[in-house]
């Protein structure tokens, strides 16, 4: 079974304007015209299309949703934890405000050191 939101990139519960904003993204990067007609790129976009076609209208995304439910549900995989299982864009701002406050620390500690001696 075909993942739509995984298709375009989105969680689950996202909105109509997220899913517009993933299809353009991806429209434009995989667009077949920009790739001299590449057949990996010319299926990419009709999986895209196909996706949008399907989240973007309500009634489709309702069947889809409850196909999608059923399909897990036969893979005992839990609808709620569905989330996981697409790719989520990482925020690294607690890493890169920790890894400085450690560099700073060194830098404090070294400065201490060299002007002890």
């Amino acid at each position: 079974m075909k993942n739509h939101y995984y298709t375009l990139d989105v969680r689950y519960k996202a909105t109509q304007d997220e899913i517009k904003k993933s299809y353009r993204k991806l429209a434009v990067k995989f667009h077949p015209d920009k790739h001299n007609g590449d057949q990996y790129f010319v299926e990419r976009f009709s999986e895209i299309q196909e996706a949008y076609e399907i989240l973007s209208d309500v009634q489709r995304r309702r069947i889809f949703d409850k196909i999608l439910k059923v399909y897990l549900e036969e893979k005992e995989i839990e609808y709620m934890t569905f989330e996981k299982y697409i790719p989520q864009r990482r925020d690294y701002t607690n890493r890169l405000i920790f890894l400085a406050a450690v560099l700073i620390t060194f830098g404090t500690i070294y400065a201490i050191a060299y002007s002890i001696r």
